[in-house]
């Protein structure tokens, strides 16, 4: 949420088309507001590579830092790399970055970042964690590779864990700017509940910056959480 807003993406096939998109809702009175009409990124159907938005539907909505901003992720059809657009907090300016990073997030107000594998920027598809502007020009690279990034506070720490489908499933830690994880936090061999079942890792560092909290596969279809301190 932004200053009591929260967004929401409404995809279903029973609201008419030209409704269907990212809202604002508001979390005291439940007013919403469309912010991004999915039929608005018609103009990009060539990069989406399925011409009818009626079929497209958009996931992952975010406010940037500032609420300035917001961010969304197409999917069109099984098979077709998820796009990443993003546009103002009232639905102008609407930017295409490409192919979504893996599991991005906003950075700052201006900035996003995740891990790049397949990102259209020059560099390798090595799932190394970037920072990006909204039209996909690189800004640094953050940490190693990993899957689901979390940031410290203070922006200088990084946990990920080892891609998808990995076995056992590695959670690290890096220091900002580092390739090379400073500290392995845990190792899960429950690789198939962690894949199988979607309890993903999906690390979170406490407010203070001294856990990191995250889904701990610990047997056959059992996941809890967990957390480890990182003083």
């Amino acid at each position: 949420a932004h200053e009591g807003e929260c967004l929401l993406c409404l995809n279903r096939r029973d609201t008419p088309p030209e409704k269907r998109g990212l809202y604002s809702v508001d979390a005291q009175t439940g007013a919403q507001r469309l912010i991004l009409p999915t039929r608005a990124l018609r103009p990009y159907a060539d990069r989406i590579q399925r011409p009818d938005p009626d079929r497209w539907v958009v996931q992952h909505g975010q406010w940037s830092a500032d609420g300035s901003l917001v961010a969304v992720k197409v999917y069109a059809d099984k098979g077709i790399p998820c796009l990443l657009f993003t546009c103002k907090a009232d639905g102008s300016g609407i930017v295409c970055f490409g192919p979504k990073p893996m599991h991005f997030q906003w950075y700052d107000g201006q900035t996003l970042f995740g891990h790049d594998d397949k990102v259209a920027d020059g560099l390798p598809d090595n799932k190394e964690l970037r920072r990006w502007r909204p039209d996909g020009t690189v800004v640094e690279t953050l940490a190693g590779y990993g899957c689901h990034p979390a940031m410290s506070p203070d922006q200088q720490r990084i946990a990920t864990e080892t891609w998808y489908g990995s076995e056992p499933v590695r959670l690290m830690l890096y220091t900002r700017g580092g390739l090379a994880p400073d500290r392995l936090l845990d190792v899960m061999t429950e690789a198939k509940t962690a894949w199988g079942i979607h309890a993903h890792v999906n690390p979170s560092f406490s407010r203070d910056g001294k856990r990191v909290y995250f889904n701990r596969a610990v047997a056959d279809g059992l996941s809890q959480a967990y957390y480890v301190d990182v003083p």
